[in-house]
């Protein structure tokens, strides 16, 4: 089970452009570079993320991407949602099933996603920004002659 490459690029976008907290907007190609993600799929994500109200666009010379609200209040599910809408695990999830009844695998996929949507809904920008900039200062420089 994996999920599509759209809503982890995007995930990881949102995080980029969180990380330059409020300082000044993320620049297209600054995160293509650093997410290595094409420049033009990085603006066909940032169509979706900024109509699902997750990042706002600025204009001119020295514009770019900045985060619509407050990263501590935009969560994981919110930046999928944004991308594929509300995905289900299975098909039977996301509407009504001519099987509900008599289904023995029903319950597996409900509590499945129960559990995805827990620690989706629990996760937020700002946690994956911490994280980020963690793993960033960790890094080992070494110099050799």
């Amino acid at each position: 089970m994996r999920l599509p490459a759209k809503q982890r690029y995007a995930l990881r976008i949102v995080v980029n452009i969180g990380c330059h907290n409020g300082r000044r907007p993320a620049q297209k190609k600054e995160i293509a570079l650093a997410e290595s993600i094409p420049a033009d799929y990085v603006e066909q994500i940032c169509v979706r993320l900024r109509a699902g109200g997750i990042i706002k666009s600025h204009r001119g010379k020295h514009g770019g991407f900045s985060l619509a609200r407050d990263a501590g209040k935009i969560t994981v599910s919110d930046v999928m949602s944004a991308i594929d809408g509300h995905s289900a695990l299975a098909p039977c999830m996301e509407g009504e099933c001519s099987r509900t009844g008599i289904c023995a695998t029903r319950r597996v996929w409900e509590r499945a996603n129960a559990a995805l949507d827990d620690v989706l809904s629990g996760a937020t920008i700002a946690d994956l920004v911490e994280e980020s900039v963690r793993l960033s200062d960790s890094r080992v420089i070494s110099f050799e002659i």
